[in-house]
Protein backbone atom coordinates (compact mmCIF):
# COMPACT_ATOMS: atom_id res chain seq x y z
CA UNK A 1 0.00 0.00 0.00
CA UNK A 2 2.66 2.47 0.81
CA UNK A 3 4.78 1.39 -2.23
CA UNK A 4 1.27 2.19 -4.77
CA UNK A 5 1.34 5.98 -2.69
CA UNK A 6 4.85 6.22 -3.56
CA UNK A 7 4.59 5.41 -7.06
CA UNK A 8 4.14 8.99 -7.85
CA UNK A 9 6.64 10.27 -6.58
CA UNK A 10 9.11 7.81 -8.27
CA UNK A 11 7.63 8.50 -11.23
CA UNK A 12 8.46 12.05 -11.15
CA UNK A 13 12.07 11.22 -9.76
CA UNK A 14 12.21 8.91 -13.12
CA UNK A 15 11.23 11.13 -15.43
CA UNK A 16 13.56 14.11 -14.02
CA UNK A 17 16.11 11.73 -14.59
CA UNK A 18 15.03 11.00 -18.08
CA UNK A 19 14.74 14.56 -19.35
CA UNK A 20 18.20 15.32 -17.72
CA UNK A 21 19.80 12.47 -19.47
CA UNK A 22 18.40 13.54 -22.81
CA UNK A 23 19.04 17.33 -22.49
CA UNK A 24 23.06 16.03 -21.59
CA UNK A 25 22.71 14.24 -24.66
CA UNK A 26 21.67 16.79 -26.84
CA UNK A 27 24.55 18.25 -29.28
CA UNK A 28 25.11 21.71 -30.39
CA UNK A 29 23.13 22.91 -27.34
CA UNK A 30 24.79 25.50 -25.64
CA UNK A 31 25.91 24.59 -21.88
CA UNK A 32 24.01 27.60 -20.16
CA UNK A 33 20.98 26.62 -22.18
CA UNK A 34 21.26 23.45 -21.14
CA UNK A 35 22.11 24.20 -17.18
CA UNK A 36 19.06 26.53 -17.58
CA UNK A 37 16.64 24.00 -18.98
CA UNK A 38 17.96 21.23 -16.25
CA UNK A 39 17.52 24.03 -13.00
CA UNK A 40 13.53 24.87 -14.40
CA UNK A 41 12.61 21.02 -14.74
CA UNK A 42 13.97 20.15 -11.09
CA UNK A 43 12.72 23.21 -9.80
CA UNK A 44 9.10 22.31 -11.30
CA UNK A 45 9.27 18.35 -10.74
CA UNK A 46 10.70 19.53 -6.47
CA UNK A 47 7.19 21.71 -6.33
CA UNK A 48 5.32 19.42 -8.01
CA UNK A 49 6.46 16.35 -5.87
CA UNK A 50 4.79 17.93 -2.61
CA UNK A 51 1.17 16.81 -3.85
CA UNK A 52 3.13 13.40 -4.24
CA UNK A 53 4.15 13.79 -0.80
CA UNK A 54 0.52 14.62 0.50
CA UNK A 55 -1.00 11.24 -1.17
CA UNK A 56 1.81 9.46 0.63
CA UNK A 57 1.33 10.86 3.81
CA UNK A 58 -2.25 10.35 3.71
CA UNK A 59 -2.08 6.58 3.71
CA UNK A 60 1.28 6.89 5.87
CA UNK A 61 -0.68 8.65 8.67
CA UNK A 62 -3.00 5.16 8.30
CA UNK A 63 -0.20 2.81 8.24
CA UNK A 64 1.25 4.26 11.13
CA UNK A 65 -1.56 2.88 13.17
CA UNK A 66 -1.06 -0.58 12.04
CA UNK A 67 2.87 -0.25 12.61
CA UNK A 68 1.75 0.62 16.31
CA UNK A 69 -0.13 -2.50 16.80
CA UNK A 70 2.88 -4.16 15.73
CA UNK A 71 5.11 -2.21 17.78
CA UNK A 72 2.51 -3.05 20.69
CA UNK A 73 1.84 -6.68 19.98
CA UNK A 74 -1.63 -5.99 19.68
CA UNK A 75 -3.85 -7.65 16.96
CA UNK A 76 -4.35 -5.16 13.90
CA UNK A 77 -7.22 -4.94 12.03
CA UNK A 78 -5.78 -3.88 8.53
CA UNK A 79 -8.42 -2.11 6.84
CA UNK A 80 -10.42 -0.69 10.02
CA UNK A 81 -7.27 0.31 11.61
CA UNK A 82 -6.18 2.03 8.59
CA UNK A 83 -9.13 4.12 8.35
CA UNK A 84 -9.21 4.89 11.96
CA UNK A 85 -5.12 5.65 11.65
CA UNK A 86 -6.27 8.00 9.17
CA UNK A 87 -9.04 9.95 10.74
CA UNK A 88 -6.46 9.47 13.84
CA UNK A 89 -2.87 11.31 12.25
CA UNK A 90 -3.53 12.75 8.92
CA UNK A 91 -3.74 16.35 9.96
CA UNK A 92 -0.24 16.46 11.73
CA UNK A 93 1.15 13.94 9.10
CA UNK A 94 0.14 15.68 6.04
CA UNK A 95 1.42 19.18 7.65
CA UNK A 96 4.53 17.46 8.16
CA UNK A 97 4.72 16.43 4.35
CA UNK A 98 3.55 19.90 3.72
CA UNK A 99 6.76 21.67 5.36
CA UNK A 100 9.01 18.44 4.21
CA UNK A 101 8.42 19.03 0.84
CA UNK A 102 8.43 22.97 1.01
CA UNK A 103 11.55 22.64 2.20
CA UNK A 104 13.12 20.12 0.42
CA UNK A 105 11.33 22.69 -2.87
CA UNK A 106 13.00 25.80 -1.47
CA UNK A 107 16.83 23.70 -1.21
CA UNK A 108 16.22 22.70 -4.72
CA UNK A 109 15.86 26.00 -5.54
CA UNK A 110 18.53 27.88 -4.15
CA UNK A 111 21.09 25.55 -5.65
CA UNK A 112 19.57 26.13 -9.02
CA UNK A 113 19.56 29.19 -8.59
CA UNK A 114 22.87 29.30 -8.01
CA UNK A 115 24.15 27.43 -10.56
CA UNK A 116 21.88 29.78 -13.01
CA UNK A 117 23.43 33.06 -11.36
CA UNK A 118 26.79 31.55 -11.40
CA UNK A 119 27.08 32.84 -7.28
CA UNK A 120 28.16 31.38 -4.67
CA UNK A 121 25.71 32.87 -2.32
CA UNK A 122 22.41 30.76 -3.19
CA UNK A 123 24.57 27.95 -3.31
CA UNK A 124 25.89 29.02 0.07
CA UNK A 125 22.22 29.79 1.29
CA UNK A 126 21.10 26.23 -0.18
CA UNK A 127 24.01 24.24 1.60
CA UNK A 128 23.20 25.88 4.75
CA UNK A 129 19.33 25.23 4.01
CA UNK A 130 20.21 21.32 3.44
CA UNK A 131 21.83 21.18 6.37
CA UNK A 132 18.88 22.67 8.42
CA UNK A 133 16.48 19.51 6.95
CA UNK A 134 19.01 16.85 7.20
CA UNK A 135 20.36 17.10 10.36
CA UNK A 136 17.72 18.84 12.09
CA UNK A 137 13.94 19.15 10.56
CA UNK A 138 14.30 15.59 8.71
CA UNK A 139 15.01 13.28 12.24
CA UNK A 140 12.84 15.42 14.44
CA UNK A 141 9.88 14.76 11.49
CA UNK A 142 10.91 11.21 11.67
CA UNK A 143 10.25 11.31 15.42
CA UNK A 144 7.27 13.05 15.57
CA UNK A 145 5.76 11.08 12.64
CA UNK A 146 6.05 7.76 15.65
CA UNK A 147 4.77 10.62 18.37
CA UNK A 148 1.29 11.28 16.24
CA UNK A 149 0.56 7.64 16.50
CA UNK A 150 1.18 7.57 19.89
CA UNK A 151 0.30 10.23 21.80
CA UNK A 152 -3.17 12.48 21.71
CA UNK A 153 -0.78 16.18 21.47
CA UNK A 154 -1.10 18.70 19.58
CA UNK A 155 1.13 19.43 16.40
CA UNK A 156 3.76 21.68 18.45
CA UNK A 157 3.37 19.56 21.58
CA UNK A 158 4.30 16.76 19.33
CA UNK A 159 7.43 19.26 17.92
CA UNK A 160 8.47 20.10 21.32
CA UNK A 161 8.47 16.07 22.57
CA UNK A 162 10.38 15.32 19.25
CA UNK A 163 12.84 17.77 19.19
CA UNK A 164 14.09 17.48 22.44
CA UNK A 165 13.90 13.28 22.14
CA UNK A 166 16.68 14.19 19.21
CA UNK A 167 18.62 16.47 21.28
CA UNK A 168 19.27 14.44 23.91
CA UNK A 169 19.77 11.34 21.35
CA UNK A 170 21.51 13.41 18.71
CA UNK A 171 24.48 10.58 18.51
CA UNK A 172 22.60 7.38 18.20
CA UNK A 173 19.95 9.36 15.99
CA UNK A 174 22.32 10.14 13.05
CA UNK A 175 23.41 6.84 13.48
CA UNK A 176 20.32 4.75 13.21
CA UNK A 177 18.27 6.68 10.50
CA UNK A 178 20.72 6.37 7.48
CA UNK A 179 21.02 2.60 8.79
CA UNK A 180 17.35 1.93 8.19
CA UNK A 181 17.27 3.26 4.90
CA UNK A 182 20.24 2.77 4.11
CA UNK A 183 19.47 0.92 0.39
CA UNK A 184 16.81 4.21 -0.41
CA UNK A 185 20.27 5.94 -0.13
CA UNK A 186 21.55 4.52 -3.51
CA UNK A 187 18.46 7.19 -4.87
CA UNK A 188 22.03 9.89 -4.06
CA UNK A 189 24.30 8.36 -6.53
CA UNK A 190 24.98 10.43 -9.68
CA UNK A 191 23.94 7.18 -11.53
CA UNK A 192 20.62 6.73 -13.32
CA UNK A 193 20.52 3.28 -12.49
CA UNK A 194 21.31 3.76 -9.15
CA UNK A 195 19.43 6.19 -8.68
CA UNK A 196 15.94 4.63 -9.93
CA UNK A 197 16.91 1.19 -7.74
CA UNK A 198 17.49 3.60 -4.87
CA UNK A 199 13.72 4.89 -5.36
CA UNK A 200 11.83 1.99 -5.84
CA UNK A 201 13.78 0.04 -3.27
CA UNK A 202 13.01 2.87 -0.80
CA UNK A 203 9.31 2.25 -1.89
CA UNK A 204 8.86 -1.04 -1.52
CA UNK A 205 10.95 -1.44 1.76
CA UNK A 206 8.94 1.63 3.59
CA UNK A 207 6.97 -0.50 5.54
CA UNK A 208 9.81 -2.36 7.08
CA UNK A 209 11.81 0.13 7.81
CA UNK A 210 9.14 2.66 9.27
CA UNK A 211 8.53 -0.45 11.13
CA UNK A 212 12.19 -0.71 12.23
CA UNK A 213 12.17 2.89 13.08
CA UNK A 214 9.29 2.94 15.50
CA UNK A 215 10.18 0.11 17.32
CA UNK A 216 13.65 2.39 18.28
CA UNK A 217 11.85 5.69 18.47
CA UNK A 218 9.46 4.01 20.86
CA UNK A 219 12.55 2.67 23.03
CA UNK A 220 13.63 6.29 22.84
CA UNK A 221 10.49 7.65 23.95
CA UNK A 222 9.87 4.94 26.88
CA UNK A 223 13.55 5.94 28.56
CA UNK A 224 13.10 9.96 27.93
CA UNK A 225 9.72 10.91 27.71
CA UNK A 226 7.06 8.59 29.00
CA UNK A 227 8.01 7.85 33.04
CA UNK A 228 7.73 11.48 32.95
CA UNK A 229 4.92 12.66 31.06
CA UNK A 230 2.97 9.50 29.86
CA UNK A 231 3.34 6.69 32.40
CA UNK A 232 0.79 4.59 31.06
CA UNK A 233 2.92 4.59 27.78
CA UNK A 234 6.05 3.10 29.63
CA UNK A 235 6.75 -0.96 28.80
CA UNK A 236 5.00 -0.09 25.13
CA UNK A 237 7.49 -0.59 22.41
CA UNK A 238 11.40 -2.53 22.89
CA UNK A 239 12.67 -1.85 25.94
CA UNK A 240 10.61 -4.06 28.24
CA UNK A 241 12.97 -3.37 31.37
CA UNK A 242 9.83 -2.35 33.52
CA UNK A 243 7.72 -5.25 32.61
CA UNK A 244 10.40 -7.62 33.10
CA UNK A 245 10.74 -6.16 36.85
Amino acid sequence: LLALAALPSVVLALMNDLYELRLTAQTGARTDEILAAVAAFRNTSAWLDIPCGLLFGLVFSGVLRLLRQYSYEEVPFFWRDIGRGIRQNCRQILLISLLFGFQRAVTRYLFSGGTLAQSRLPALLGTIFAALMIFVFLPVWAYMAVAVAVYDNSFAQNFRLSFAVYAKNLGKTLLVLPAVGVLALLALAPNLICHIAGRLLGALLCPLTALIWMLFTLDRFDRDINPIYFPEQVGRGLYRENKEK
